[in-house]
């Protein structure tokens, strides 16, 4: 017998719904740019970003807070970022301390393997994306300077 257990609430979108509407509102709004924040809150399934950031031109996303769910597979998110360069914004929302921007950077910038941050809000160990000086520039400043214009 299989279990299935309804986690849903009533009266409360999913996840899935919430994305479909994010989705719909892009499609809607093509002069309108949009930042989706955390990657979207779809980490555990960056093809769901990937194949908006495909799909609408429009769409920008941010990395805040989610290295937890994505420096335990580097070398998928070395060819992510490469892929969408010019639509990905750093963010953070770990606070602003040089321990903070250390981590980030040492995650993004180096090849460093199995690292632990212990004061970093996750309990597992870190490896580096190594990205390339020209998609560092870009999801560093670049992209940002442009949607601001």
């Amino acid at each position: 017998k299989k279990w299935k257990i309804d986690m849903s609430i009533p009266g409360m979108q999913s996840h899935e719904q919430l994305i479909a509407q994010f989705s719909e509102a892009v499609k809607n709004h093509p002069n309108t740019l949009f930042v989706a924040c955390h990657f979207i809150n779809c980490s555990y399934d960056l093809s769901i970003v990937g194949r908006l950031l495909d799909e609408y031109s429009n769409l920008y996303v941010d990395m805040s807070a989610r290295f937890g769910e994505t420096a335990s597979i580097p070398r998928y998110m070395k060819k992510f970022y490469t892929r969408y360069a010019d639509r990905i914004l750093y963010g953070t929302d770990n606070g602003m301390s040089a321990e903070m921007y250390e981590t980030t950077f040492r995650i993004l910038e180096t090849d460093d393997e199995h690292f632990y941050v212990p004061d970093y809000h996750y309990h597992w160990y870190y490896s580096g994306f190594d990205l390339p000086d020209e998609v560092l520039r870009k999801i560093y400043r670049e992209n940002f300077i442009r949607i601001m214009k």
